[in-house]
């Protein structure tokens, strides 16, 4: 045995200073999953392992290969509980184990080979599991993650091809939408995931050396046998493969990029060659709400695409909230503006020049410099809409106006246009709109109207889009499409020309001949790279003369083109505007899920429905469940209904455990043709909790140790006297403990972390029936401390439940710890009398407790009037009544002796740390409240108004 491990580890170490030396000339890390052993002899590795750790402990003299071991347990690890499957895979580990000195292992290893060191907040808190897992590289679980994030650059592989991989890795990491806390740590060493994209975009390992062929090769294999993720790198691989095959020369002849003017602003430059063909400029429209009357609608192009080139600003956009001053003061989410088709306003004063129309609530330099000065309307005298048959009017940038047409024009200076037509009512202050009706032949008149007010009119080329229409289109020849798209136009003729010239980006002049009678000419631009081109378009016409025929530029145009990457779809993420859903806090877990803290709100169209339900997810966030917490429900959802709706759904759940040993999941809101959106809950598992393993004839309790070396205290309290605390062997919990035979509350504690599980047996008892529950009511009556009654109470009720039969006997032992908890500070005279009205509801019973509040009674009476409504009242309204009639008869002043009185009576486990009794008060004024708040309370549930008739 020990011959055979000799052997491996002199291989190994053989192979990893080698490796090493390869790598340090790229400055690349080691990872202990790059060892050399196939895959049989990692099995007879780790029998081997096992073996000497039961005769001889971990010996040091093969701690190469206990780090190796680990790794490829790391590997396989499914992100719940590695010791557990650490155990399983290795004998002898849970007796002679020791996971201080397999980390110190790892310590060796990395200083002396240049391995890998865990890093950031995950390997922080996961001390002991963080060496493996990071030195596996690229476990399974997290393999389709990678796929995923991937996919979603697929329309970016362009750009991808050319970056090096530290910032392939950073690109990657932005477009990781829904992920766990381990790839989100793999996401932060961003040279190993950008080398990691690069190899598996191309499909083979050859060539590089920063990760070793044969375990690239592994991870390449097991990625690929994954049914999703295999769809899904197939797909970026099509898309990353198509750019290997374009002609070298087409960049250098259509993708130039235009050069910005002399007078262009620094931040215009930098918002030019940042956005990456992205337009950001809001455009005007005039639409007619009567005869002779207009509003105007600014529209602002949606955010998406900038926020696809540079990801890093979506969390400003999630995060500000912003008004259009034009439009009035009113908040809009920033989110809104993520919307693929863009939002609209009707504006209620013209907007101010030079000026961006968006005001945030929140600045951000760099998202400030891209916006400010794009998003904004163009300065001018007059502003020219040519009129729609369908009732609108459209903003002509270049003020040229054509004969024949009509138009609105609308300046800030009503001189300049008053001879232009008749006046337009334009519900829009600050400036005046006329009407302007240009005939086919201009009239002296109209052009000197026409030069007064600044605006020009010749013959021109008209240009427009064929086709599939653009994704943005003004009518000054500025445009957006897709990479994905070929831009196809048409030339409408007003003036006579025998050919047609274009130029792409100041390159080479191609002309084309047409026939002179042809009404219009098309022509379509391929292989335009992201960014912006400059076409000009120009007519020729050739002229005769005594020297002969030459050729004479008629009219020219010049277009300006934004092609841009596609938008992936992604799941959460709206394709319409027509549901917004607000949900706080922005990144929620599953903690905050089942404590009831998602507050969340959805806007939509009144005649939608939408469903809400809850889905969880394992490690390879495949589905594994799916409940639903409403069901066609019409929009929109008042934060109030999901209050409500999410407290009856929490009050049905019969076993927290399973949420909480769930990956991930998400809340899935679909609202039919407006879409889906998916709220992602994120779940970091408890580095100190339990796990419950149930099956036909065993039910095993174990505890899950992932980061404390520091003493465990463990107690057991039992349904029978859940008062008690008994002392439980750590030892004993890590290996698992029999539920069918004790049962209960069990509690485990480490420095300031603690956490708490109610289990039961399905073992039926004889007090209450199939509920098991054999209370011992001797044991109960003497726990005298109401402040440790509070304690426990909270105990109790805070633990996860693990079962529908664990949550119906937690309830029945809360109210018999609440019930000791009355008679303690109430007297048992009260307890028993209560006792007695449930047993029997009288009106004599009721005046019993009446005499029993307070002397002298006018204070019970008092409350017993507030009674005959209360029934039907909310417990806020209720604790009002409660703290009005109080401090009104004097029985305290002190508000929050007054609050802590109807928590004890209403709800204990709400008490800070197990206050009872507050100082500054005397115990009978504070009983005489408690009793007021209980009484309220019987009121409510056995209808006292009812019983009085």
């Amino acid at each position: 045995m020990s011959e055979t491990l000799a052997l491996f580890e002199e291989r190994l170490r053989a192979h990893f200073s080698e490796l090493s030396q390869s790598k340090a000339s790229g400055g690349h890390r080691l990872f202990a999953l790059e060892h050399c052993l196939a895959p049989d002899e990692v099995k007879v590795l780790s029998a081997q392992l096992g073996k000497s750790l039961g005769r001889r402990r971990m010996l040091a003299d093969f701690k190469v290969s206990w780090v190796v071991h680990a790794a490829e347990q790391g590997y396989d690890f499914d992100g719940q509980e590695y010791w557990h499957s650490f155990a399983q895979r290795t004998a002898n580990w849970e007796y002679y184990g020791n996971r201080k000195r397999l980390r110190d292992w790892f310590r060796a290893f990395c200083a002396e080979f240049s391995g890998v060191q865990p890093q950031g907040e995950w390997a922080k808190h996961y001390k002991y599991i963080a060496w493996p897992i990071a030195n596996a590289l690229l476990p399974r679980d997290l393999q389709e993650q990678l796929a995923q994030s991937i996919f979603n650059i697929r329309f970016q592989l362009r750009t991808v091809a050319h970056l090096p991989p530290e910032a392939t890795g950073k690109l990657i990491a932005q477009h990781s939408y829904v992920s766990s806390s381990r790839f989100r740590f793999l996401l932060q060493q961003h040279d190993l995931v950008g080398r990691l994209v690069h190899t598996l975009l191309q499909g083979d390992g050859l060539g590089q050396t920063s990760i070793y062929p044969a375990t690239l090769q592994r991870i390449t294999t097991d990625l690929n046998s994954r049914g999703h993720a295999r769809a899904w790198l197939r797909d970026a691989q099509k898309q990353y493969a198509q750019l290997q095959f374009q002609l070298p020369g087409i960049k250098q002849n259509y993708w130039t990029q235009t050069l910005p003017h002399a007078s262009t602003t620094d931040a215009e430059v930098v918002a030019v060659t940042d956005r990456q063909g992205v337009l950001l400029r809001p455009t005007i429209e005039l639409r007619r709400t009567a005869l002779a009357e207009w509003q105007v609608v600014l529209s602002v192009p949606s955010f998406q695409p900038l926020v696809d080139v540079q990801p890093e600003l979506r969390p400003h956009l999630e995060r500000v909230r912003y008004t259009v001053s034009a439009h009035g003061t009113a908040l809009f989410l920033g989110r809104t503006l993520l919307s693929s088709r863009g939002m609209q306003y009707t504006l209620a004063d013209w907007p101010a020049q030079r000026q961006c129309v968006l005001s945030f609530n929140a600045a951000d330099t760099f998202f400030d410099r891209i916006v400010g000065p794009e998003c904004q309307i163009q300065p001018a005298k007059v502003w020219v809409f040519r009129l729609s048959e369908d009732g609108t009017a459209r903003h002509i940038a270049t003020a040229h106006v054509v004969p024949g047409q009509s138009y609105l024009v609308i300046t800030r200076e009503p001189g300049l246009i008053d001879r232009l037509g008749p006046p337009v009512v334009l519900r829009c202050a600050g400036v005046t709109c006329v009407k302007l009706t240009l005939d086919t032949v201009i009239s002296q008149a109209q052009k000197a109207a026409l030069l007064q007010a600044g605006i020009s009119f010749h013959l021109s080329v008209r240009v427009s889009p064929l086709g599939l229409l653009p994704r943005q289109w003004g009518e000054e020849g500025l445009g957006v499409w897709l990479t994905s798209e070929t831009p196809c136009f048409t030339i409408t003729r007003d003036h006579e020309f025998d050919a047609y010239q274009l130029a792409i980006d100041d390159g080479e002049v191609q002309t084309f001949a047409c026939d002179r009678n042809a009404p219009s000419m098309n022509f379509m631009l391929q292989g335009l790279s992201v960014g912006r081109h400059k076409i000009a378009v120009a007519t020729r016409v050739s002229v005769a003369t005594q020297t002969g025929s030459h050729f004479k530029t008629e009219r020219s145009v010049e277009l300006s083109l934004f092609i841009r990457q596609p938008t992936a779809w992604t799941p959460g993420k709206l394709s319409i505007n027509a549901m917004v859903v607000d949900v706080h806090p922005p990144a929620p877990t599953i903690e905050d899920l089942l404590r009831g803290r998602i507050a969340l709100s959805v806007e939509g169209d009144r005649a939608r429905r939408a469903t809400c339900m809850l889905v969880l997810t394992n490690a390879s966030n495949e589905e594994l469940s799916a409940q639903t917490i409403f069901q066609r429900e019409r929009l929109p959802i008042a934060a109030a209904f999901w209050e409500e709706r999410l407290n009856a759904f929490l009050n049905q759940t019969s076993d927290e455990q399973i949420y909480l040993e769930a990956a991930g999941g998400f809340i899935r809101i679909d609202a039919e043709d407006l879409g889906e959106y998916r709220v992602a809950l994120l779940h970091h598992p408890e580095p100190l909790r339990w796990g419950t393993t149930v099956s036909k004839s065993s039910a095993t309790l174990r505890l899950i140790n992932d980061g404390f070396d520091k003493p465990l205290q463990i107690e057991r309290l039992s349904f029978s006297q859940p008062m008690q605390r008994i002392s439980v062997d750590p030892a004993r919990a890590r290996i698992g403990i029999d539920t069918r035979a004790e049962d209960g509350l069990f509690v485990v504690r480490a420095q300031e972390h603690q956490y708490a599980a109610v289990v039961s047996s399905t073992h039926v008892g004889k007090e209450f029936g199939w509920l098991g529950v054999e209370l011992d009511e001797h044991k109960m009556r003497q726990s005298r401390d109401d402040e440790e009654l509070v304690d426990t109470y909270a105990l109790w009720a805070n633990a996860r439940t693990c079962g529908a039969i664990s949550r119906i006997k937690r309830m029945r032992v809360l109210d018999h710890i609440h019930d000791q908890l009355i008679a303690v500070v109430c007297g048992i005279p009260w307890a028993k009398l209560e006792k007695r009205l449930a047993s029997d509801v009288t009106a004599d019973n009721w005046g019993l407790l009446d005499d029993a509040v307070s002397q002298p009674i006018s204070y019970a009476v008092a409350l017993g009037l507030a009674c005959k409504v209360a029934t039907t009242l909310s417990d806020e309204t209720i604790e009002n009544i409660h703290r009005t009639k109080s401090m009104g008869f004097r029985i305290s002043q002190d508000l929050a002796v007054v609050r802590t009185a109807w928590l004890l009576a209403f709800n204990p486990a709400l008490l800070l740390d197990g206050d009872a009794h507050p100082v500054g008060t005397s115990k009978d004024a504070f009983a005489t409240l408690v009793r007021g708040a209980r009484l309220l309370l019987l009121c409510r549930k056995h209808e006292r108004a009812g019983a009085q008739g």
